[in-house]
This record gives C-alpha cells, sequence and structure tokens, in this order.
C-alpha cells in the first residue's frame, strides 16, 4: 500500500532515503503506524484494512489429568487407613 511522504527519512529497514511528495510503500500496519506518529507519512486512508498484529497470548499450558502426580493420591490414601 501506498503511503505520502511529508518528511525525509532514510528509512531503516532498507536504507532508502525518501523525500516529501514521494511514496513509501509498505504493507506492515506497525511501521506505517509508527512512521506517520513520527511525522513522516500521511497513511493511505485504507491503512485500516492492513493485517494488525496480533498480540500473542501467553502459553501457559493448564495441566491434564495425566499430568498430575498420582502417586501423591495412593500415598495419602495408604496413610489415611
Amino acid at each position: 500500500m501506498k503511503h505520502l511522504v511529508l518528511k525525509s527519512f532514510i528509512d531503516k529497514e532498507s536504507g532508502e532515503l525518501h523525500l516529501p511528495a514521494s511514496l513509501f510503500i509498505s504493507e506492515d500496519y506497525t511501521r506505517v503506524e509508527s512512521l506517520h506518529e513520527l511525522g513522516f507519512l500521511l497513511p493511505n486512508p485504507n491503512t485500516e484494512t492492513l493485517k494488525k498484529p496480533t498480540q500473542k497470548k501467553g502459553s501457559t499450558r493448564q495441566k491434564k489429568v495425566s499430568d498430575h502426580d498420582v502417586g501423591e493420591n495412593t500415598e495419602s490414601t495408604k496413610n489415611n487407613k
């Protein structure tokens, strides 16, 4: 997607010089928003259609029944007798 350059900058990812009134091409929503917030770009009005990064959830795995130590339960039942 093409975005209008407002201030000249050197792209840190490609090393290219972008001059005012030229077009910056990117499909990276986060990158475009970052450059817009810094005042370098006027994003394309359709920027919202770009895929926004999804936040990764922590990989906390719930314990399965098979993960529990079965030996603990049998030990405690033996002690209770």
